[in-house]
C-alpha cells in the first residue's frame, strides 16, 4: 500500500496531555511531573517542551508547585502510596492564552479528599488565570492505566465557567468534551482532517459514524450539509450526553442520533443494518477493526447498503491487515491512501484509506 504524506495547514502543537507524577530519581525534590524514560517509569521532567502548547507547560508547572507547597504525596508504585498518580491537561482552544482543564488523576482514597479540595482550591485561586476548571480521576486500581475510565470515577472539582462543557470546533462543528471523553491532543490536525472527511462523503448521504467519541467527524458532516442522516455508534457511557447537547447547535431538522454499544457487537451491526446508511467511517483504536465488525463489512449479504467506507487509522499494520481482508471482498481503493502527520518529527500518524464496493 503506497501513501501520500500530507502536513498540511496545522500546528505542530500537543493541545492535550498527560503527564506522569512520581518522586523524581536522584534528587531531594518531593516530586517531579513528566515523562517515563524509556523502558523505565522514572520521571523525566520537560518543562519547556516544544510539541506542547505553552499553556500546558505553564499548567504542568503550576501544579508541580502547589503539590509540593501542599505537600501532597506523589504515587510509589511498589507500596502503592501517594496520592497524585498522573496529570491530564488539555487547552480550551488553540491561542496562546487558552485556558487549561486539569485533571488530577487521584490514587488516595476518601480519606485524602480533603488535600484534593486544597490543591484544586489552590490551583483555582492562585492561577486562575491559566485553569477553567480542575477535575479528578480517581484511580486506585493496580498496574499502568493512567485514568480509572468509569464513567463515576470523574468528577469536577471545580470551575470558573459556568458552561462545564469543553466546546471545540472541528470541521465547521461545535462538538462537546470532558475530560473523561477521547480527544484528539493536536486539534489543527484533527480539524483538518474533519474537513478533508466531509471531501470523500458524497453530498446526501446516510453516514455511519463508528468508535465515535463525541461525534466530531459526523457532526461536522451535518454542520455542513454533507449528509441526510447521521448514527454514531461508541462505546463509552459518557459519550452520548456530550453528543446529544452538540446536536442541539446544529439545525433542528438535523437526523441525528448515538447508540451506546461495542462496535463489534452483534447490536451494532444490527443497528447498521437497519439504518440503511450508505457511508461508514470508522476510526478504530490502533488495534484495528473488530473481527465481526470486519466479517460483516466482508461479507456481500451484510450491511449491503454501505457502499463507501472511510477508514482513519492510528495503527497502520492493523489497516494494511483490514485493507487486505477488505480487498480480498470485493472492496476497492478509491483513491491513495493518506498519512496525516499530526506531530511534525514524529511518526504519530493517521492515515485515511476510502474503500468502495
Amino acid at each position: 500500500m503506497s501513501l501520500t504524506l500530507h502536513t498540511g495547514p496545522v500546528t505542530g502543537w500537543r493541545n492535550r496531555a498527560r503527564l506522569a507524577v512520581r518522586r523524581p530519581q536522584g534528587s531531594d525534590s518531593p516530586l517531579a511531573i513528566g515523562l517515563f524514560a524509556a523502558g523505565t517509569h522514572d520521571v523525566l521532567t520537560i518543562p519547556d517542551c516544544v510539541a506542547h502548547h505553552g499553556r500546558l507547560n505553564a499548567a504542568a508547572a503550576a501544579v508541580c508547585q502547589t503539590a509540593t507547597e501542599l505537600g501532597i504525596q506523589p504515587y510509589d508504585e511498589t507500596s502503592r502510596q501517594g496520592a497524585l498518580r498522573y496529570l491530564q491537561l488539555e487547552t480550551r482552544g488553540v491561542a496562546a492564552d487558552a485556558a487549561v482543564d486539569a485533571t488530577l488523576v487521584w490514587a488516595a482514597d476518601a480519606s485524602g479528599d480533603a488535600d484534593l479540595r486544597r490543591v484544586a482550591d489552590t490551583l483555582l485561586t492562585e492561577h486562575g488565570e491559566l485553569f477553567s476548571s480542575v477535575w479528578v480521576n480517581r484511580n486506585t486500581t493496580a498496574g499502568n492505566a493512567v485514568v480509572d475510565v468509569r464513567l463515576e470515577q470523574w468528577q469536577r472539582l471545580d470551575g470558573r465557567l459556568e458552561d462545564a462543557w469543553h466546546w471545540e470546533r472541528f470541521g465547521g462543528a461545535d462538538v462537546a468534551y470532558t475530560p473523561a471523553a477521547f480527544l484528539q491532543a493536536n486539534y489543527g490536525a484533527f480539524d483538518a482532517l474533519c474537513t478533508h472527511v466531509g471531501d470523500l462523503v458524497p453530498q446526501g448521504s446516510r453516514v455511519a459514524d463508528v468508535f465515535a467519541g463525541t461525534g466530531a467527524l459526523g457532526l461536522s458532516l451535518l454542520a455542513r450539509g454533507i449528509c441526510s442522516q447521521l448514527t454514531a455508534i461508541e462505546v463509552t457511557p459518557g459519550a452520548a450526553a456530550a453528543f446529544h447537547v452538540a446536536v442541539t447547535r446544529l439545525d433542528a431538522h438535523a437526523r441525528a442520533t448515538m447508540h451506546i454499544v461495542d462496535a463489534g457487537a452483534q447490536d451494532a451491526l444490527d443497528i447498521l443494518a437497519g439504518s440503511g446508511v450508505d457511508v461508514a467511517i470508522v476510526d478504530p483504536p490502533r488495534k484495528g477493526l473488530d473481527a465481526s465488525l470486519l466479517n460483516a463489512l466482508s461479507d456481500p449479504q451484510r450491511l449491503r447498503s454501505i457502499r463507501r467506507l472511510v477508514y482513519i487509522s492510528c495503527g497502520f499494520k492493523a489497516l494494511q491487515r483490514d485493507a487486505l481482508a477488505l480487498r480480498r471482498h470485493g472492496w476497492v481503493l478509491a483513491r491513495p491512501p493518506e498519512a496525516w502527520q499530526f506531530f511534525p518529527g514524529t511518526d504519530a500518524l493517521e492515515t485515511v484509506a476510502v474503500f468502495d464496493r
